[in-house]
């Protein structure tokens, strides 16, 4: 199980990918309503261009693609302090529904000593180069089916692959070109 941080769930082609993991089950992705809120909010905020309704949309095929990947989970006392302490609740979550990885862009908000074992805080790039190697057939046919969905305009590998190292993930996007 993965707990998505908001960083994680901003960006289209990442929140996309791993939408359509979880749906394969190749992986358990797993946000709470205050994470969705979270990048709902950012996103509304620096991408003008894109309406409430249709990230609303967004949100909603999310939740009925994974009816099982909005958790809720409370303040847990046992959560120390952390960097930010606006962070709190993403490592509550991740610990009351079970994660086995916590991802996000800001791993040093989540200091190794303060994060409970066995879970283990994740950059999406390594993260996801961890499940290439893991499941090929899954990440690839995953990402083969949004470049088959992204049609207005229709994206060439090269495209594809540009995109994801400017949504933060070089390594995934080097390692799958040679697959698409």
């Amino acid at each position: 199980m993965v707990l998505c941080d908001a960083n994680v769930l901003y960006g289209s082609l990442l929140r996309d990918l791993l939408v359509r993991l979880g749906v394969s089950g190749a992986l358990r992705p797993r946000w709470t309503t205050r994470i969705e809120q979270e990048w709902v909010g950012n996103l509304l905020e620096h991408r003008p261009d894109l309406s409430r309704t249709r990230i609303e949309r967004t949100c909603a095929l999310m939740r009925r693609a994974i009816p099982e990947g909005q958790v809720e989970a409370g303040d847990d006392p046992s959560v120390g302090a952390l960097p930010d302490p606006d962070d709190r609740h993403v490592l509550a979550a991740a610990l009351a529904c079970g994660a086995e990885v916590l991802l996000t862009f800001n791993e040093e908000d989540f200091p190794a000593a303060l994060v409970p074992a066995p879970l283990i805080v994740c950059h999406p790039d390594r993260f996801l180069i961890r499940c290439l190697q893991v499941q090929p057939g899954e990440v690839v046919a995953a990402a083969r089916g949004i470049l088959r969905a992204l049609n207005n305009p229709q994206l060439t590998p090269d495209e594809f692959a540009d995109g994801l190292a400017r949504a933060g993930l070089p390594g995934l996007a080097a390692a799958l070109l040679p697959l698409l």
